[in-house]
């Protein structure tokens, strides 16, 4: 019995075999197990106002064909039910808690349909994972502004990937310099530090546009766009 007591005081941070809190930080379980009732207590009512108690704003909330973020309580209020979804709604009411996944990254609900940090005021939601299914059709992935250029990444009607660019200072009204329609999308990373990357490709001209994900970026700089010909790099411009 005592050989049993001091392996329980060995590890006050473990909540399973997948996960000891100590890796994001945490010295003891009790924090999280509150934040744990009070999330599932919030979504099970389906409850914008207490959820937003629990979210670290901005919140990046990731889609089949793009990413946006939640900057505040209102905008959480009027996008709960999208970025909410029923099908993240029931990934964390069915995660045992026994079960529940970590890593530096932070705290996983799901198979990643949300993401925990630790942070000064406690635990938050930071990162959201739709599924595909919750958000295919037709919409806006990407905007990319750089010195020189104005482009939109979107999904049209058939559900492929767009890539339209006004080189400055035409003006939008007007036809794009370029437009490519049947590009592709490839994610990278993973948990929070999931990014996508777009890739169009004219004749021997590839254009890749990349978002920053969890890279250091200079203020402001979301993404970036890079020109190639025959798989030489010609130039990269960032994106605001």
């Amino acid at each position: 019995m005592l050989l049993s007591l001091r392996a329980g005081f060995a590890q006050p941070t473990r909540l399973g075999p997948s996960c000891d809190l100590s890796i994001v930080g945490a010295k003891e379980t009790r924090s999280f197990l509150d934040f744990d009732r009070d999330l599932r207590a919030a979504l099970s009512a389906a409850d914008p106002a207490s959820t937003a108690l629990l979210v670290e704003f901005p919140l990046r909330v990731n889609t089949g064909h793009g990413s946006y973020s939640v900057n505040d309580p209102a905008i959480l209020q009027a996008r709960f039910q999208e970025a909410f979804s029923p099908a993240v709604r029931k990934a964390v009411l069915d995660q045992k808690t026994n079960d529940i996944f970590c890593n530096y990254t932070g705290v996983m609900y799901g198979n990643g349909a949300v993401w925990v940090e630790l942070t000064k005021a406690g635990y938050a939601i930071q990162t959201i994972n739709l599924a595909s299914s919750e958000s295919a059709g037709a919409g806006v992935d990407f905007v990319c502004r750089t010195e020189k250029h104005r482009i939109l990444i979107d999904h049209i009607a058939s559900a492929d990937l767009r890539y339209r660019v006004w080189n400055r200072p035409r003006a939008l009204a007007e036809k794009p310099d370029l437009e490519i329609a049947a590009g592709k999308k490839d994610v990278e990373g993973t948990g929070p530090c999931a990014h996508a990357i777009w890739t169009f490709t004219n004749g021997a001209t590839t254009y890749s546009i990349d978002e920053t994900g969890c890279a250091p970026s200079t203020e402001g700089v979301k993404g970036r766009l890079t020109v190639s010909t025959g798989g030489k790099q010609q130039a990269q411009w960032p994106c605001y």
